[in-house]
């Protein structure tokens, strides 16, 4: 859990050859690629369960997820 206006970090590694791509979805919507996702203020709309897909073209995509509740 974060406060209104506290800055936080999601951070997601995968490994792979190739090298995966990292995307990150937020409510269906892609919002940001690579490895560390970071929100500089966070706000009541980032409120959510952010999923991080890393896939590098060859066989089945990684997914992992993590919540993030923003205090008002």
């Amino acid at each position: 859990m974060v406060s209104q206006n506290e800055s936080f970090n999601i951070v997601c590694q995968a490994d792979g050859n190739p090298t995966p791509t990292i995307t990150w979805i937020l409510r269906g919507v892609s919002i940001s690629v690579g490895e560390t996702l970071t929100v500089a203020r966070a706000q009541l709309k980032d409120i959510g369960t952010y999923h991080c897909v890393a896939n590098n073209g060859i066989g089945a995509q990684s997914n992992s997820s993590a919540i993030v509740e923003v205090k008002g």
